[in-house]
């Protein structure tokens, strides 16, 4: 599935190259006890070669990056404008920041902050590490496809820094190494949703609200996210999910999607903290004798939208304002498993860095037939 990292292993090649020298001229001491003529001309020669053989390779490591993904000096790559390309690095991106944000919460340094309030009035923290793996996106990807990359973060325009993640090129896939528009691809990241459960970490009743933390990286051509990748930093041993949907390709890696069955086909993922009236309309409204609902109230954006597309919940609904960086990774994602996010009335939604929210709630499902009947209820 992956092809060979970018990230090589210099110091053995260096002592090589160090004890071959040294070989050569011990070697040479001895071959000629004169000192002189052909076989002292000859060491000098090697000498030369191998100091300047040495003088290389020290440049090509002083450009090479750390065991943190991050460069030393200041980024020599560059990479075309592709999907794959795009998917390749959001990974490397996603994970670097994902190590940073277990690194803040470790240390019990998270520095929390209210930036401002929710519709609903509720407190919206930002902390250290919203910052920090905000850095990690955007420095990352401008520093790999160029600083006039369009990019939309929650979060404002980080202190430059270079940045270049372990990359692992994904395989390719129909359309994704077509040289794409730069003009028509956004970037939307969300660096970390569900700040206020990584500052709370624990619900109520006690249990770990950590796994609802997500770092969400969209990719987005002409409006209409083609490209969705998810990742849980707090998930032990869970890959980065991403997925591709375009009109030529759909796929999700891992092949995670799933239908809901059993209790799950009852449950519908609604906000923990901007409820508005989802659970009222979940009960009275969606629910029905031949079928009955119960809300499932859970942190972040991009985590209902993970439940619904490993079949752990049957839809996601929103009814109030939600940011355009909360839903479109994972509006990508349900799109590559065949689902879709709509509007509580049913109208598609489009993805514009000038307009960062949605009005008018969603209804996401991994089936259109589930939205449409969703959709006719809150319509009746």
């Amino acid at each position: 599935m992956r092809l060979p990292q970018h990230r090589q292993e210099e110091k053995p090649f260096l002592h090589d190259k160090l004890r071959d020298l040294k070989s050569l001229l011990d070697g040479n001491k001895d071959s000629d006890p004169r000192g002189v003529g052909k076989t002292r001309v000859l060491p000098w020669l090697v000498l030369s070669a191998t100091l300047l053989s040495l003088f290389a390779c020290v440049s090509f490591v002083s450009r090479r990056w750390d065991s943190d993904g991050e460069q030393y000096g200041k980024s020599d790559l560059h990479l075309d404008l592709t999907l794959r390309n795009l998917v390749s690095v959001s990974i490397g991106l996603s994970q670097l920041a994902g190590e940073r944000i277990r690194k803040v919460k470790q240390s019990h340094k998270e520095g929390v902050e209210i930036k401002g309030q929710t519709n609903e009035g509720v407190d919206e923290p930002v902390t250290v590490a919203d910052k920090v793996s905000n850095s990690v996106f955007i420095n990352g990807f401008k520093s790999i496809f160029g600083n006039d990359m369009q990019l939309v973060s929650e979060e404002t325009q980080p202190k430059t820094e270079a940045i270049i993640p372990q990359l692992e090129f994904v395989d390719t896939f129909v359309g994704g190494d077509r040289i794409l528009n730069k003009q028509d691809i956004s970037i939307i990241v969300d660096p970390l949703d569900a700040t206020k459960e990584f500052t709370e970490e624990t619900d109520v009743d006690g249990s770990n609200m950590l796994p609802f933390v997500t770092t969400l990286v969209c990719i987005v051509e002409k409006a209409q996210p083609i490209a969705g990748i998810i990742y849980r930093p707090f998930a032990s041993n869970e890959p980065v999910i991403w997925g591709i949907a375009t009109p030529h390709a759909r796929h999700v890696y891992p092949n995670i999607a799933k239908i809901a069955t059993g209790d799950s086909a009852h449950l519908i993922a609604v906000s923990r903290s901007h409820t508005g009236d989802a659970k009222d309309i979940v009960r009275d409204v969606i629910s029905d004798p031949s079928h009955s609902y119960r809300s499932l109230p859970v942190g972040g954006s991009g985590y209902k939208s993970w439940l619904v597309l490993t079949g752990q919940a049957d839809a996601y609904i929103h009814v109030t304002k939600i940011k355009i960086w909360d839903l479109c990774a994972g509006h990508a994602l349900l799109r590559a498993a065949g689902g879709d996010v709509t509007d509580k009335r049913g109208n598609p939604l489009l993805y514009k860095s000038d307009q960062p929210e949605f009005n008018n709630g969603l209804v996401a499902a991994l089936h259109r037939n589930k939205i449409d009947a969703i959709v006719n209820k809150l319509s009746s």
